[in-house]
């Protein structure tokens, strides 16, 4: 009995040391130093700086089309449409220049915080994990002393005993793969971020964000000037319409090149408007898929209280006599079942939570 005690602190030990530089809240006070690290990390990132340079490189390509389009103003007698082309080529360049690299900037972002979330989550499992582990060894002690003193079979202990060691099992899982995302962090941050991440009290709770203070019209507006797949097909649209028009001026009949224009810019603006309706529509699902998870989150943890109600009544059964020490054990596994479920339901969101203001760029 002492070796499989003996066995439980050295389970114990290894996951304090995990959790001794662990992070135990995505708290407001902690915001800004991640925030910081995500903006160092960002500014060394080879991808980023590749990206800086492209946008450079893109900006000189926009001057040379700027002092072409002045040139060509300067001309005694110039086509309207061939300036109508190149002011187009000029403003969605920037546009989508700048969209490009902001682009990089936020998967980057969206990658550390995503590593963040995953760390914060691995470490609050272990910490359950401990807790179970420790009730599961206070059940273990009182069987061996009821067991000896013949108020319980053979057959209880066992199972005491049995659920003990899945106990170690699942929180030796949890340590290790603590330890991996902590690894996977540092990867993408730098060695020392778990070390200089300060301990704070408090739970893994939902990030607080009031979803219902969401405007659908200015995220819409935002798509509107921001998205790069949008803005292409809007490029492309207004370029077949120059041209299209410019087809026009030429002939005084509508030939059959006047009418393929034509169609072709029709169909680009047809294109460009089931776009926007699509995008649209995808941000009315992720909003309405968030209201929905969070409320699921609301009622998963007052199944976690009402759990934690049952399992505190049936201790006080049990040590009245009226529950054996199986019926304790399955209250608790229950509700460490439900707050497995809890914490994963609240990691789920607040990842979907974070690539949703991260994609409409919400503060």
């Amino acid at each position: 009995m002492k070796r499989i005690l003996s066995r439980a602190a050295a389970v114990l030990g290894v996951a304090a040391v995990f959790a001794c530089c662990g992070i135990t809240s995505f708290a407001q006070e902690e915001a800004g130093y991640i925030e910081s690290v995500v903006e160092q990390s960002i500014q060394q990132n080879p991808d980023v700086i590749l990206s800086g340079l492209e946008l450079e490189k893109s900006d000189a390509e926009i001057e040379k089309l700027k002092r072409e389009l002045g040139d060509l103003k300067d001309e005694s007698s110039y086509s309207q449409f061939e300036v109508q082309t190149l002011e187009a080529q000029i403003h969605y360049g920037e546009l989508l220049a700048d969209i490009s690299h902001k682009n990089m900037l936020d998967e980057k972002t969206i990658e550390i915080k995503k590593a963040y979330y995953d760390y914060l989550y691995s470490t609050e499992k272990v910490k359950l994990m401990q807790k179970s582990l420790d009730t599961a060894k206070e059940l273990l002690e009182q069987a061996i002393v009821k067991l000896d003193a013949g108020y319980i079979s053979k057959f209880e202990y066992e199972q005491v005993e049995m659920s003990f060691r899945q106990k170690e099992i699942e929180l030796e899982k949890a340590a290790i793969d603590m330890e991996s995302t902590g690894y996977g962090l540092n990867i993408l941050v730098g060695e020392d971020f778990k070390g200089e991440v300060e301990i704070l009290n408090g739970a893994f709770e939902i990030e607080g964000f009031d979803l219902e203070s969401v405007s659908v019209d200015e995220i819409i507006e935002y798509i509107g000037s921001s998205d790069y797949f949008l803005l292409s097909l809007e490029k492309t649209t207004e370029i077949s319409r120059i041209d299209y028009q410019k087809s026009l001026s030429y002939y005084t009949d509508i030939n059959l090149d006047t009418k393929i224009k034509k169609a072709q810019y029709e169909k680009n603006a047809f294109n460009l408007e089931n776009a926007m309706k699509t995008l649209e529509k995808e941000l009315a699902e992720e909003l309405a898929v968030l209201k929905l998870s969070a409320r699921e989150i609301g009622m998963e943890a007052e199944e976690v209280e009402h759990q934690q109600k049952k399992y505190s009544a049936k201790v006080k059964e049990y040590e009245s006599g009226y529950a054996t020490i199986l019926d304790v054990e399955n209250e608790y596994m229950a509700l460490e079942s439900k707050q497995l479920d809890y914490f994963s339901k609240v990691y789920k969101y607040n990842i979907s939570l974070m690539n949703f203001k991260e994609k409409y760029n919400i503060d």
